[in-house]
């Protein structure tokens, strides 16, 4: 059968990606002018703005993401994966679950390398190896995966349409879902994190190799998966048919639940209907009433969400859209703050009304039974006439015959709920105290995990400060495409002054680590400086630049010999220190600058700390004039001082006493003052202010060692710790080399030593922007660690500490030693605790290979990043070599652990240890070069190449240049390599799967290149039974199919070469149009839209009476298999052809319609049930509609 193009039929028009009317969707479009049939979504029409104001927005989106994801990360455990990429090979693709305005939502399983940790909340973790077997793919722990529906021109920049509603929809839901009281609340659905899919920028026909577009990487916000799907899914089942009436209680108790946490901390969300609401089953741990239900309801699709953004009552605010007739009678009016909270209860009501009466919407307004069309306007404004103030009391006689308790709870519920003036209805706390009343001695309700702290209590406002934490976050975030186009925003004037900064800041370390563009020093420096200059933030990054030459030591700078550059990094770094309270700034300047004689950076912290947490601008006196003055007159200043100002409200609001007050502000004549007072009681040492400092604590908070020595002498106990648990050796670290000596064998010695292990759970630092330092929790050494403070640890371990004790996050201080790359420490540790545990068995090289961020090791190290990390792995490989044990990580060979995870460096380092050992040796059926494609690395894949990389091994029967393709980032570089070495071509000439996997991960590019070396479009795939490329395109069915379909078709270098007879499975004759038909039965959730898409363009291709008609082996024709697996979008497309032969019968004798009946005869199958009761209903409507198309074909 050959390939045919018949010109008499009209011509392929590209499709537009509109929504289609469907009846599983309620928020589904035909166009932005009709309306799906149950319910309609309204928004604002915006005009379209440019295609540069477009892409920017795009860009703010990404910028948002990674400030919200590492704003999370700051204030809970959560931790974002490296970088993911949600790929389409192999017939591979997600089930489509559904479609709104904003997003395709669809289920996803979890890829091998990931694990659904069932925490509170649920979290996504890597999955590391067992031995040598890979890890097991969790089907049965499948996640939720919410793309923006975001589609990109020719040139790579988002499409005009609704682009800008959807990115902000975006926002709002990420806002929403990553803010710490929603993250951790159990009935907000959990967010997992953010992974990358491919979107392909529209292909036009006849593309040459260098005009085709890079694919772009949109990305995907990843959700729980819920078992039983919406409620309104849920309401169709036998399980809720069961459910007793305390049973749907418990679920709106859920419900309210979470609308409560939404309002208290500002936001509103606007959409509340049973699509909207998750199911879960109710965790075991679980100590609300939910457990005894087995339930868990929670909120989801924040897309309508507002914000509060006012200052005062006035502003009024307007919902973005409504769902019909789930809306309050005034959602389009501007209201108060207050009153638009109230548009969430009333929906409330009516969603309440639904669940406990089992009963229709319509039926409240007398709808029930009717065969109604929701779009008809004159029903609509009926509706809307009767949410008056009869509703509350309608609603209840509903209820009339279900007992007194009962009658009297849904009186209460639909008074407060369903009044139609907001003013006069009732809040989500009046709701939840009738169902307080209800659940009365049920136990306490637990909304977040016990011993969680909410820290800090951040509001929802746009996030715009110049973070470490959140340029980190933004690495391990975003893949390298991503990466290149922020680093460019920076020379967009247009942009808010902090914004660009930021993306300066982020462009900086890009040219200083080498991220996405060669290393350029000087420019990164110029940059840096010049931010530094217009936001004095920054200059807590200045120290990373600094250089080290051989003709001058690192240290140098703390001996006072300065370069030109370091000076101005000290005075930028002094000005940030006397315009905010940062800790971290302080230890920058103790590291690298000593201070001037007769000053101290101690007296410097006093002062920053009056200014910004007592609020007192004004200096109670002059350094000079302290050294000028005679001592009686210096002390009764401060006690002016401390009279006038000890009783203001900041003071007290911290729980600050006078002589609190006179600690914290360095006044040292004073507090020795005070300490020989006849008044003076000893319990006022032992006092603690509202985070439990005492007067010790707080003095050795700020360094002031003459303070510290005064109140220990007057006898102040040196074992007190903080609320946090912080105790004085946890502040070592703030006093000068001499001073921490001295005052540590003074609080040794007086019962200090208990502390050397004890651990805090969380530090305080007040105004801290520098937020990546995590580990400064846990024991003091862990403290010392990150600090660089050698000399503190040599104190710590002779009074006892242990670096294998006292774990933070799973680690140790030794293991957090290594992953610092703090070699000295290692050194030193060595040497006191060479018989621990952790020398041997590989656990300490897996933490200096995978360890911190070479971002944060560069800001620990400085240029001597890379020698520590060179330090670090000699010290680790040879404490092994030394114990005669072989260099793996478990069972894992070095160099193959380096390579997955490591640096470029790192890797060659560990190769030349060596001596390029088990460079050439499998693990876990792939070698070092084949994981150096996998992540897109083209200086690693080179670097392994130098020292002896073998190209021509397979990893899992597949070529390196089959999977080139599917590495991360852009592999043209490794591909053209291997291309020119014949790497992955056959005898024949051919290169299995190179362009199958090209093509399924949206790299055209390499496609082209592939096509111009001489693959071909009829090439099999070797594994699956031998597809076609073409055909594992229609089987996907995925978003980018009609423009990978053009590609394939009509590339230039495709032209003359069409796929022969339009085949997909030749094994048993199944064309593109047998496989299109399938598509419901192996695809139940399948995205109607794409489906109309491909076949509009199929149907174009390959509309010939000998396509059309085109039987497999076993005699079936594409219309034979759209009747047995119901998809009746291909049924009336195909019969709409002259050409189609519905008298065809297979070589055992069935007819189209026989197939039909035999398969609906034969009912659900177990598969489609296995997924569901919306997998069912979809399977039945379909083969209903099937039927019933069929039917005049009986005869036949």
């Amino acid at each position: 059968m050959t390939s045919c193009i018949c010109s008499e039929y009209t011509p392929y028009q590209r499709p537009k990606r509109g929504l289609i009317q469907t009846s599983s969707s309620s928020t589904e479009y035909v166009s932005s002018g009709s309306t799906d049939i149950s319910s309609q979504s309204i928004t604002t029409f915006r005009a379209s703005t440019s295609t540069a104001q477009r892409k920017s927005k795009f860009l703010g989106l990404i910028r948002h993401i990674g400030n919200a994801i590492a704003t999370l990360e700051g204030a809970s455990e959560f931790s974002s994966l490296p970088t993911t990429v949600i790929s389409q090979v192999d017939g591979e693709t997600a089930e489509f679950l559904g479609r709104g305005k904003t997003f395709h939502v669809s289920r996803l399983p979890l890829p091998e390398t990931l694990e659904l940790k069932n925490s509170w909340p649920k979290r996504l973790v890597v999955q590391p190896p067992v031995g040598n077997l890979l890890p097991r793919t969790y089907h049965a722990n499948p996640i939720t995966c919410k793309r923006p529906m975001i589609e990109f021109d020719s040139f790579g920049n988002p499409k005009e349409g609704a682009v800008e509603e959807r990115l902000e929809a975006v926002i709002l839901e990420v806002r929403v879902l990553t803010h710490p009281p929603m993250y951790f609340h159990k009935n907000i659905v959990d967010f997992l994190g953010v992974s990358w899919q491919c979107e392909l920028p529209e292909v036009e026909p006849g593309q040459t190799e260098t005009d085709l577009p890079p694919p772009k990487r949109v990305p995907v916000i990843l959700l729980e998966y819920a078992k039983h799907g919406s409620l309104e899914d849920f309401m169709q089942t036998t399980l809720y048919d069961a459910m007793s009436f305390d049973g749907r209680v418990s679920l709106c108790r859920d419900i309210a639940e979470g609308l409560a946490v939404l309002h208290k901390h500002q936001v509103v969300h606007g959409d509340i209907k049973p699509d909207n609401i998750l199911i879960f089953e109710a965790d075991e741990k679980d100590t609300s009433v939910s457990k005894a239900f087995g339930l868990r309801a929670k909120l989801a699709d924040f897309g309508f969400s507002v914000g509060f953004s006012g200052d005062n009552g006035t502003e009024k605010f307007s919902l973005k859209g409504r769902t019909w007739p789930w809306n309050d009678p005034e959602w389009n009016k501007p209201r108060t703050w207050t009153q638009l909270k109230k548009s969430d209860v009333f929906s409330y009501g009516l969603l309440v009304w639904t669940l406990l009466s089992k009963k229709d919407i319509g039926a409240l307004f007398d709808l029930e039974g009717k065969d109604y069309d929701r779009n008809n306007p004159e029903i609509r404004d009926e509706v809307e006439r009767l949410k008056d103030w009869t509703l509350s009391s309608n609603a209840s006689t509903y209820f009339k015959h279900s007992g007194k308790v009962i009658e009297t709870l849904v009186q209460c519920l639909f008074r407060c709920s369903l009044e139609p003036d907001a003013d006069m209805r009732g809040s989500m706390e009046d709701i939840l105290r009738i169902w307080d009343t209800w659940f009365f001695g049920d136990g306490p309700y637990v909304p977040i995990p016990p011993g969680t702290t909410l820290r800090p209590e951040l509001g929802l406002q746009r996030i715009e400060t110049v973070s470490f934490q959140r340029i980190v976050g933004g690495i391990r975030l975003f893949p390298v495409s991503i990466k290149k186009e922020f680093t460019e925003i920076c020379f967009d004037q247009n942009l808010p002054p902090d914004e660009r900064c930021q993306a300066k800041v982020f462009r900086a370390f890009s040219l200083l680590m080498g991220w996405v563009a060669k290393p350029d020093f000087p420019e990164a420096k110029r940059l840096i400086d010049e931010c530094a200059s217009t936001h004095p933030p920054v200059a807590i990054f200045q120290p990373m630049f600094f250089e080290m030459s051989e003709s001058r030591s690192f240290t140098s700078a703390s001996q006072g010999k300065c370069t030109e550059y370091e000076q101005q990094a000290f005075k930028s770094l002094m000005t940030m220190a006397h315009t905010s309270n940062s800790y971290e700034v302080f230890q920058q300047l103790m590291r690298y600058f000593p201070m001037p004689k007769n000053a101290s950076y101690s007296r410097l912290r006093s002062l920053n700390y009056r200014i910004h947490l007592y609020g007192i601008p004004e200096l109670a006196y002059s350094d000079a004039f302290s050294q000028e003055t005679d001592l009686d007159e210096l002390v009764a200043i401060q006690m002016a001082d401390i009279e006038r100002f000890h009783r203001t409200a900041k003071v007290l609001a911290l729980g600050h006493s006078a002589f609190h007050y006179a600690v914290s502000s360095g006044f040292v004549e004073a507090v020795d003052l005070l300490l020989q007072t006849e008044g003076f009681r000893t319990e006022f040492l032992e006092f603690k202010d509202a985070l439990g400092f005492t007067p010790l604590l707080s003095a050795c908070r700020l360094g002031n060692f003459r303070i510290a020595k005064l109140l220990i002498g007057a006898g102040s106990n040196v074992t007190a710790k903080t609320s946090y648990g912080e105790t004085i050796l946890h502040f070592l670290c703030e006093f000068e080399p001499d001073e921490m000596s001295e005052i540590a064998d003074v609080i040794m010695a007086l019962g200090g030593s208990t502390l050397v292990n004890t651990v805090c759970t969380e530090r305080y630092f007040p105004h801290e922007f520098v937020s990546a330092m995590m580990y400064l929790i846990g024991p003091p050494l862990n403290t010392a660690i990150m600090r660089g403070n050698i000399k503190l640890i040599k104190i710590l371990l002779k009074y006892g500490a242990s670096p294998v004790r006292g774990r933070v996050y799973g680690d140790c201080p030794l293991e957090i030693a290594a992953s610092a790359h703090c070699a000295d420490a290692l050194r030193i540790f060595w040497n006191a605790f060479p018989e621990a545990q952790e020398w041997r068995d590989g656990r300490l090289l897996r933490a200096a290979i995978r360890g911190f961020a070479e971002f944060q090791k560069q800001y620990f190290h400085g240029p001597l990043r890379t020698k520590m990390m060179q330090d670090t792995i000699d010290i680790l490989i040879d404490r092994l070599l030394e114990a005669g044990l072989t260099l793996t990580i478990g069972d894992i060979p070095l160099i193959h652990y380096a390579t997955e995870v490591g640096t470029v460096q790192l890797v060659e380092h560990i190769l030349i240890r060596t001596d390029a050992m088990d460079i050439n040796t499998y693990c876990q059926e792939k070698t070092p070069i084949h994981v150096a494609i996998e992540r897109g690395t083209n200086e690693l894949f080179h670097l392994l190449i130098k020292y002896g990389s073998n190209l021509y091994l397979k990893m899992e029967g597949r070529s390196c240049l089959s999977r080139c393709a599917l590495g991360m980032g852009s592999t043209s570089e490794m591909q053209e390599y291997l291309l020119g070495c014949g790497v992955g071509r056959e005898a024949d000439g051919s290169y299995p799967d190179a362009l199958t996997d090209a093509v399924g991960t949206g790299k055209l590019k390499d496609a082209s290149a592939l096509l111009a070396a001489g693959a071909s479009i009829d090439e099999l795939t070797t594994k699956g039974g031998g597809w076609t490329t073409f055909g594992l395109i229609v089987r996907t069915c995925g978003y980018n199919s009609v423009a990978f379909m053009t590609f394939l078709f009509d590339h230039q270098l495709a032209l003359g070469r069409k796929p022969a007879g339009f085949m997909a499975l030749p094994m048993v004759g199944w064309t593109v149009l047998h496989v299109a038909a399938l598509i419901p039965f192996t695809t139940p959730f399948y995205d109607r839209v794409i489906l109309s898409n491909v076949l509009d363009y199929l149907l174009d291709k390959f509309c010939s009476p000998e396509h059309l008609n085109a039987q497999d082996m076993g005699g079936y024709t594409p219309l034979h298999l759209a009747a047995q697996n119901g998809n009746p979008m291909l049924i009336r497309r195909l019969l709409a052809f002259d050409a189609i032969d519905i008298t065809i019968r297979s070589h055992d004798g069935k007819s189209v319609y026989g197939c039909a009946l035999e398969h609906e005869s034969m009912g659900v199958p177990e598969i489609i049930s296995n997924m569901g009761v919306r997998a069912v209903k979809s399977y039945t409507d379909d083969m209903r509609d099937t039927i019933a198309l069929l039917h005049p074909l009986r005869g036949y």
